[in-house]
């Protein structure tokens, strides 16, 4: 579900990372699921980024400063 709302709830203009942020956005909206660390991988592969522990994290921290979902 994540894949397809991308694009009606995009970030900023050439940042991948807060498209995802705005997707998951969108999805928890909706539904109120965010994802856990395997579907941020999942979700960073899909944008041919990194998708190494540091990666997820900053995405999670990202996340986080979003309103969506708790601190590691």
């Amino acid at each position: 579900m994540t894949k397809d709302l991308k694009y009606i709830a995009a970030g900023a203009p050439g940042d991948p990372l807060t498209d995802i942020v705005a997707a998951v956005a969108a999805v928890a909206a909706i539904n109120g699921h965010t994802p856990d660390d395997a579907e941020l991988r999942e979700l960073l592969d899909e944008q041919a980024l990194p998708s190494d522990d540091e990666s997820v994290q900053r995405l999670r921290a990202m996340l986080v400063d979003a309103g969506l979902g708790e601190g590691t």
